[in-house]
């Protein structure tokens, strides 16, 4: 199986923001750190792999109709992030994650994120779309 990353991060919207200050409100966060709207390179081959699933960029299949051509593999998705946005005292962040699993399927969502006892935890994934 065969899972693309889209190469570069996009940027979080002010949306996305809004959600997560309302989200983490009961824990007094601090005010958001400097917005990034740069994107920056994914570097694939510093993830872990299981071998069962190899990883390839999104600029290596095809432009357009990517899911109407016959590979020699087989495309299970295509998967996105955003930056993600801390709080002031980064303990607290929320970023953008999206799959595509053909031409009318997929979902995109908020992912929040919290530091507890050293490590990255996820406290909700909302979804904002699904086909």
């Amino acid at each position: 199986m065969v899972v693309a990353i889209v190469d570069s991060t996009y940027s979080l919207n002010h949306r996305a923001i809004s959600e997560f200050l309302e989200f983490y409100g009961d824990n007094s966060i601090k005010a958001v750190t400097t917005f990034h709207e740069e994107p920056y390179k994914i570097n694939i081959t510093s993830l872990p792999s299981s071998g069962k699933i190899k990883l390839i960029y999104r600029s290596d299949l095809p432009a357009t109709d990517v899911w109407k051509v016959k590979y020699d593999f087989y495309l299970s998705g295509i998967i996105g992030f955003s930056r993600i946005q801390f709080d002031e005292t980064k303990n607290y962040g929320v970023l953008i994650t999206s799959f595509g699993c053909g031409r009318l399927c997929g979902f995109s969502g908020l992912v929040f994120i919290r530091k507890a006892e050293g490590k990255w935890v996820i406290d909700k994934v909302r979804v904002t779309a699904v086909s």
